[in-house]
């Protein structure tokens, strides 16, 4: 009895000391595990502010990208003017048209839709205090646009500029403290710079709608300004009072939870800035697309106009070079360019060894010239801009250039229409009638495409080898 006693207690008084070891075991797994979790969101953190900072910089470089982009198709619109008006025809057309203007500039309106927020969720502790100063700008700001007096104005600015030196301050302290925020400080001198020109915009808008009472601007104002401060006072008693009553555990728990509150917000706000910043990635690089499309065609056009001008005051022209018989088919529909006469051109539905072979010449460049080897006309531009197929010579307005280098499928061009600018092969569908159009990127797009088909003209008929 007196051993089972002896057992009974040393069970007793082991059983707290085991207790005691099992919590301490589970409170430092415990804060393994909230330990590993903040480790890991840190690390989140700092890979989403890599791969914004890295976001931006490309959003900066595409933005050079359009500006240069917008000077280059300014150059050349410059450049075929000034070459236009260098011939007879292109000088006429000059007097009745409007001088090329310069890139047009960004304006600033007051309801972009890429407007500052005007509350900065889940930013980071070094970035709260310029965050605080931008919002309350931003704040101002808005007070100045809904003015409606100069003497209201005239108040409202003073307070902005006010303002906009405590924010500016703030940006120069978080870039000089804060390094790492590279991509925060960048956002915030972006959405100041922003907010000062609307405030510039404000100021020099003139309205007389009337005088309002000062109480109906300053009320709501006020309480928009001080509100955030009051709650935010409120709040901190409301939870100094509450963690009094809070064991460790659940304040330990309270504490984690605030810290991956605090790191899953800014990653939160990282997504929404990436998610803009790819969305105006998007639309510039749809704007550069187009872009490069007109630069390419205007370039080609440029070119066009400088090569004709170079031959035609060169003392020796360039002679042409027979290259081959050709035959052309117009993909759409399967027809073949034709000239039943000494004068226009046509679609045939099929192929005709005498009327639908023509010698294909070229000059300099990639012009060249087709001659059909029936009528023994050249196809080109007449007099009128319409198409036809009666000159007797390889001049000016018979020179073709095609859209590619792949002839089996490419776009034809007549380089003398639009004042030497060059101008499409269009079919139309309702009769498949052949017209001339122009040579922007849309007249490119709607321009029918052709086949060119080597003719060996031995196995053609021997009317054609005379």
């Amino acid at each position: 009895k007196m051993s089972t006693h002896n057992v009974a207690n040393d069970t007793m008084a082991s059983s707290p000391h085991q207790e005691q070891q099992q919590q301490e075991q589970s409170a430092h797994e415990r804060q393994e595990e909230y330990l590993a979790a903040q480790r890991a969101a840190v690390e989140a953190v700092y890979v989403g502010r890599e791969t914004l900072q890295r976001s931006v910089e490309q959003g900066e470089q595409l933005r050079r990208a359009e500006t240069l982009g917008g000077e280059t198709q300014y150059k050349l619109d410059k450049a075929g003017r000034v070459l236009r008006g260098m011939t007879w025809s292109g000088w006429v057309a000059n007097m009745f048209t409007k001088p090329v203007g310069a890139p047009p500039e960004a304006g600033v309106s007051s309801s972009s839709s890429n407007d500052p927020p005007l509350v900065y969720d889940y930013v980071p502790s070094g970035c709260q205090e310029t965050a605080q100063a931008v919002q309350n700008y931003h704040a101002n700001v808005k007070v100045l646009e809904a003015c409606e007096t100069d003497e209201q104005k005239e108040t409202c600015a003073t307070i902005c500029d006010t303002m906009l030196h405590a924010a500016t301050k703030a940006l120069d302290e978080l870039k000089a403290n804060y390094p790492k925020l590279e991509a925060y400080a960048f956002q915030f001198e972006k959405d100041v710079d922003q907010l000062r020109r609307r405030q510039k915009f404000s100021q020099e808008q003139t309205r007389k709608l009337g005088h309002i009472p000062a109480s109906s601007t300053e009320g709501p104002n006020r309480t928009e300004l001080f509100s955030s401060a009051s709650s935010e006072a409120s709040t901190k008693t409301a939870s100094a009072i509450q963690q009094e009553c809070i064991d460790p555990r659940q304040q330990e728990q309270d504490q984690h939870l605030a810290i991956m509150a605090q790191s899953l917000g800014e990653l939160g706000s990282i997504a929404q800035n990436l998610q803009q910043s790819m969305n105006q990635q998007g639309e510039t690089i749809d704007s550069l697309d187009s872009m490069t499309d007109n630069i390419t065609e205007k370039s080609r056009m440029v070119t066009r106009r400088a090569d004709r001008l170079v031959q035609k005051r060169s003392w020796t022209p360039v002679k042409p070079t027979f290259h081959s018989y050709v035959a052309i088919r117009h993909i759409q529909s399967g027809r073949y360019l034709a000239a039943l006469d000494a004068k226009d051109l046509y679609l045939v539905p099929r192929f005709h060894p005498l009327t639908c072979v023509f010698a294909l010449w070229k000059r300099q460049g990639s012009i060249f010239g087709i001659k059909n080897k029936h009528s023994s006309r050249w196809a080109g531009q007449s007099l009128f801009g319409t198409l036809a197929s009666s000159a007797t010579s390889f001049g000016r307005r018979e020179e073709w250039e095609a859209g590619d280098d792949d002839w089996s499928n490419t776009q034809l061009l007549c380089a003398s229409a639009g004042w030497g600018a060059g101008g499409y092969l269009q079919v139309r569908e309702k009769d498949f009638g052949l017209v001339i159009g122009g040579c922007t990127v849309e007249d490119r797009n709607k321009a029918d495409h052709f086949q060119i088909l080597e003719q060996d003209v031995a196995a053609l008929p021997t009317e054609l080898q005379d």
